[in-house]
């Protein structure tokens, strides 16, 4: 394969005074692959340059491969198309002929060149997944170099947002990667590809096309997702058996073919996040109570979505069921002040109060894991109206527990939001230094976890907000797109962050 490349490089002249004048020409260049440093080249390619504004039909241009021969108008080189090169590089000298008077022009020359070229690939196309499913992403676009390179190491690859911008290789205007989408779901950018080693005035170099894939995440699960799998222990040896797939069908939700997804459950969110260690019987599964990961993955892309939900072992049956409780405090204003307390009697029903231990929360998750307990059940104010506040009993000697559930309700429209974390901000992203995560929802403790985009935990940690914001430092990480994990509150969200 052999590329004609045109390089402006003035040559120079003898100016005798001549009525006709020949312009400079640009060298031309031909790139070769395989290279031997000899082609044949078109001399009349630079016809029109060195003639300028003279017309054709009354002025001719001669070549000649000496300056003497040149300067003597002799030796002409008659087969100007199909002219094989001598020497690399080799100079060419022209002048410009009045066909009328015979009158010769001052003597310009220009180079003949045989590069090493380039034969880079068009690559496959890159491909990332979207996990908001909004149609951008992020791409490291180095990922296709060595693919585009071709296995030449002699080559450098560098990335433009259009064709015309490759072409002119303007310092400056070359992608940085990571690189964000600017069109949704699928975006060509190009690849320039030059001939850096050995060093040359007239690099050859090529451009080929690289499209970018953004491709959707699964959807989360729909309704009749259960958060938590309860069973009895009946013998009193702390586990039981849980049928796993009782969430299969919510989990596939609408994704849709379902013959395009695979479902997988894990103990850790790190095996769910790199596929590995299936649970291999999920509908006989053995548990004393854990959170159980579920991979679902598109088979097409390999885009994937984990999700989580709980198996709780309880330790005995709740026999009495709580009230609902309900408030006029005629406001209006969707808020009141609850004593919580009043439904115990109920609960402990058949129970020993001596041993039982009652205690409240926001979240069925966190009254099954037990944390982030409601501190003044005596006088809560609702957050939501109507709502859920899940009751977790304790016998104090055996450790088993069991969970009820009940609603709050007062006159009145108390506007909530049903979308955890909503309005949560992550800044500035790209960063080199740290991220800023803010939530109205950052109030109590918060767990942050920084995943690699292969699922390895990198880091785990337990802050309590400050003005509902936390810090990442992301200082010390390579640059690279990683995941971070928030949990607050029985909510989480999963974002990317891009380090610089």
């Amino acid at each position: 394969m052999k590329k004609r490349l045109l390089y402006l490089l003035i040559g120079f002249s003898f100016f005798e005074g001549f009525a006709q004048v020949a312009n400079s020409a640009d060298d031309i260049v031909i790139c070769e692959v395989p290279y031997d440093g000899f082609a044949t080249f078109d001399l009349t390619v630079n016809d029109a340059q060195i003639l300028g504004t003279q017309n054709a039909m009354d002025y001719g241009v001669y070549y000649y491969q000496t300056l003497a021969d040149a300067d003597a108008n002799i030796n002409q080189i008659l087969n100007t198309t199909f002219y094989g090169n001598i020497m690399n590089p080799q100079e060419i000298y022209s002048r410009v002929i009045e066909f009328s008077s015979n009158n010769l022009s001052s003597i310009i020359n220009f180079n003949l060149v045989v590069g090493q070229g380039v034969n880079p690939l068009i690559p496959t196309p890159l491909a990332e997944c979207d996990d908001d499913n909004d149609g951008y992403a992020a791409f490291d676009l180095t990922e296709k170099d060595a693919e585009i390179a071709n296995g030449d190491q002699d080559v450098t690859v560098r990335y433009y947002f259009t064709l015309q911008e490759a072409e002119a290789a303007v310092p400056g205007t070359e992608l940085a990667s990571p690189y964000f989408t600017a069109i949704p779901f699928s975006q060509i950018v190009w690849a320039r590809v030059t001939k850096e080693d050995p060093p040359s005035l007239w690099p050859c170099w090529d451009v080929v096309p690289l499209e970018l894939l953004v491709n959707p995440t699964p959807l989360p699960p729909s309704s009749g997702f259960l958060e938590v799998l309860i069973a009895i222990d009946e013998d009193h040896n702390g586990v039981e058996f849980f049928d796993l797939t009782q969430n299969e069908a919510a989990i596939f939700g609408n994704n849709t073919p379902v013959f395009e997804f695979t479902l997988s459950y894990h103990i850790s969110l790190n095996d769910a996040a790199q596929g590995t260690n299936p649970i291999a019987n999920p509908s006989n599964f053995e548990s004393s109570g854990q959170t159980i990961f579920t991979r679902l993955e598109n088979t097409l892309t390999g885009c994937y979505r984990v999700s989580f939900f709980d198996l709780a072992v309880f330790g005995f049956v709740i026999e009495g069921e709580p009230e609902d409780l309900y408030i006029d405090e005629g406001d209006l204003d969707g808020l009141a002040i609850f004593d919580l307390t009043v439904n115990e009697t109920v609960i402990l029903e058949g129970l020993d109060p001596s041993i039982h231990q009652i205690t409240y929360y926001q979240t069925l998750s966190d009254s099954n894991n037990g944390v982030n307990s409601i501190l003044t059940p005596q006088a809560y104010q609702n957050t939501a109206n109507p709502q859920t506040i899940y009751v977790r009993v304790v016998n104090t000697e055996s450790n088993g527990y069991a969970l009820t559930s009940f609603q709050i309700e007062t006159d009145g429209f108390l506007k909530v939001e049903n979308q955890a974390f909503n309005d949560l901000a992550m800044y500035p992203n790209p960063t080199s230094e740290g991220v800023t995560i803010s939530s109205s929802k950052l109030i109590n403790e918060t767990i942050v976890e920084l995943f690699d985009i292969s699922g390895k935990r990198l880091l785990s940690k337990k802050v309590l907000p400050n003005e509902r914001t936390v810090h990442l430092d992301v200082s010390t990480l390579e640059k690279g797109v990683y995941i971070v994990q928030i949990s607050s509150e029985g909510n989480s969200v999963t974002k990317k962050v891009i380090k610089k």
